[in-house]
């Protein structure tokens, strides 16, 4: 499943998505793999062919086994650049 939007306005772009998805587990183990994921972005074009682009994203991942939680984790990530076209 998954929802987002965005929206545009002069130079400057911004949306937001969020993720959300289940696996059925192995045989031997009840329950199923969940996942999360949020992701924030900002475009804002900087001139004929550059633009500038951030994300801000996070991510869950539950395994299967509620009484284990080795396989369990999250965390977060921002990546930035610039992008150009000729």
């Amino acid at each position: 499943m998954s929802l987002g939007a965005n929206y545009k306005w002069g130079a400057n772009a911004v949306s937001i998505e969020w993720v959300a998805s289940e696996a059925p587990g192995v045989n031997e183990t009840a329950g199923e793999d969940e996942s999360e994921l949020v992701n924030v972005a900002y475009a804002r074009e900087l001139g004929p062919g550059v633009s500038w682009r951030t994300n801000l994203m996070f991510a869950d991942y539950d395994g299967e086994d509620a009484t284990i939680t080795t396989d369990d984790t999250d965390g977060w990530a921002l990546i930035t650049g610039l992008k150009l076209s000729f």
